[in-house]
């Protein structure tokens, strides 16, 4: 099966899993929730106006230029690895193309969009992103903030030849609104957290590891504002990925979770405190 037609049926579950939850969030007492409906709803649809329209292809484009780029990178990887060979959270030297880390690890289209959709309706201040790549994902973000007139996003990745790289993306496209902290998550992440927070918006990405996961969400947590929304990539990509979103998706800190298959999304109790909840009785949407 080829990586397109994966990429293809992925996103499918993806929208069938977004399509089935609109009702729910769309007819929620709760505002923010509401907001998430509608924000579905746009994703769905793929509605932009002329000026997000004019982003989305610049976006696109870099992408499909960094799809056709040989360059070689030296990277090393402090994520989850392989799901069959254990971690390498301590670190390990592998050479990749940026064709195939565009192809296999960039953040996906409708995921993007989902995310560029939310940070025009919410319009944080703070976006946490844990694990920049190419950037694709970091530059919507960015685009959305620039039309938003505020915001800047905070954005973290253990590998710096893809720092580098994600630099002159961000360069090529003209966004400034970017900060990187290079390094691994665990020794960068309280320092961001200190000085960038609270955060609206965070995304956790680029260490696929379950217990990992749990510790950082622990970790983030204190530092979220009211109604912020949490993302976490890969929420089915290991048994340990799936054990950590069945744990988070009951917890009471979140008054609402949905599973999108590949993403899992949550929305923070307006009054929720720092401490970690065990999990609730409520079911997740």
């Amino acid at each position: 099966m080829t990586n397109k037609l994966i990429q293809h049926l992925l996103e499918t579950i993806g929208r069938r899993r977004m399509r089935s939850s609109l009702r729910r969030f769309a007819n929620a007492n709760d505002p923010s929730l509401m907001r998430v409906g509608s924000v579905f709803a746009r994703t769905l649809a793929n509605r932009v106006s002329a000026e997000e329209a004019a982003w989305v292809r610049q976006i696109e484009k870099l992408r499909g230029a960094l799809c056709e780029d040989g360059e070689v990178l030296r990277i090393t990887d402090f994520g989850a690895g392989d799901v069959n060979q254990g971690t390498v959270a301590d670190g390990t030297t592998i050479y990749r193309t940026v064709s195939e880390i565009c192809r296999t690890s960039a953040g996906r289209p409708l995921w993007c969009r989902l995310l560029f959709h939310l940070v025009r309706e919410f319009r944080p201040e703070g976006i946490l992103e844990m694990g920049t790549s190419l950037g694709i994902s970091t530059a919507y973000c960015s685009a959305a903030c620039n039309l938003n007139g505020n915001g800047k996003v905070v954005t973290l990745e253990g590998a710096g030849a893809l720092v580098d790289k994600a630099a002159r993306n961000m360069e090529r496209l003209g966004l400034q609104n970017i900060v990187v902290a290079e390094g691994r998550f665990q020794d960068t992440l309280p320092g961001v957290l200190r000085e960038h927070g609270p955060f609206q918006l965070a995304f956790v990405d680029g260490h696929h590891d379950g217990d990992a996961t749990i510790a950082y969400l622990e970790t983030l947590a204190p530092h979220l504002a009211p109604d912020a929304i949490v993302l976490f990539d890969d929420i089915t990509w290991s048994a340990g990925m799936r054990k950590a979103w069945s744990i988070i998706r009951r917890q009471r800190r979140f008054k609402a979770t949905v599973g999108l298959f590949e993403i899992g999304l949550c929305v923070l109790e307006r009054n929720a405190d720092a401490a970690p909840h065990p999990p609730g009785a409520r079911s997740s949407l």
